[in-house]
């Protein structure tokens, strides 16, 4: 978990909308900071993440836990999201 404490904390912290426009751009940058195995690893751990929290809202709460800011606009748009912050670091 601590690579995606990593990533969710240092990329998704509360001030991430001043860093960048969208989520996608977020990821854009991290990608570019990143080595294409580091980015692969993120999105292998969240597919795990996804797999490990079924329920929306613990999986939304074990997000928040993990530094995430960001909010798709309802606790059962998590997993959607993350499934395409995933396949844009592969």
């Amino acid at each position: 978990m601590e690579l995606l404490e990593q990533f969710f904390g240092g990329y998704f912290h509360q001030d991430w909308p001043e860093d960048d426009p969208s989520w996608q751009a977020v990821v854009g940058r991290y990608r570019a900071d990143e080595t294409d195995v580091e980015a692969g690893r993120v999105a292998e751990e969240i597919a795990q993440l996804i797999k490990r929290y079924p329920d929306d809202d613990l999986l939304a709460a074990k997000l928040n836990q993990l530094g995430c800011y960001y909010w798709p606009g309802a606790n059962d748009l998590y997993r959607a999201w993350l499934s395409e912050v995933a396949d844009t670091l592969r």
